[in-house]
């Protein structure tokens, strides 16, 4: 099976914050940005993954694409709308992404963070809170 990537439509702030969270998971994500001159695509080429602008929205390309995300500004009438409902191909947001995905990790990498806790917890005593590091009224560093 091909691997499949999202397709993130609009480059404003949503679009934007979208491909950089993504690219966390992605090594490739498409992108579709009407406004030929957006300054949002100067730097667009230096995220970590390859990013295709306006691919074609074909046959090949509805076989490559996971989940298209459109920003709030496209318009309902975006033909992206139309090729993902035609395709089946699940349509969701910025909002939705963090909802399913807040939680990414994995069993051992909570026990290493609870271990990583047990390393630097100290224990709240009332000598420690009158004569530790931050203790007392004024803030002298």
């Amino acid at each position: 099976m091909k691997d499949k990537f999202p397709l993130v439509v609009g480059l404003g702030a949503t679009g934007s914050s979208l491909i950089d969270y993504l690219s966390n998971f992605h090594e490739e994500i498409f992108l579709i940005e009407d406004w030929e001159s957006n300054p949002n695509l100067e730097g667009i080429y230096q995220k970590e993954s390859q990013i295709n602008i306006n691919p074609l929205l074909d046959e090949d390309m509805c076989e490559m694409v996971s989940k298209v995300y459109p920003s709030p500004g496209v318009s309902k009438d975006h033909e992206i709308f139309n090729f993902a409902t035609k395709n089946e191909i699940p349509i969701s947001s910025d909002i939705q992404e963090f909802l399913e995905n807040n939680n990414s990790f994995s069993t051992k990498e909570w026990k290493e963070l609870y271990r990583l806790s047990e390393e630097t917890f100290v224990e709240e005593t009332e000598s420690l809170k009158k004569g530790a590091a931050g203790a007392g009224l004024t803030d002298n560093d």
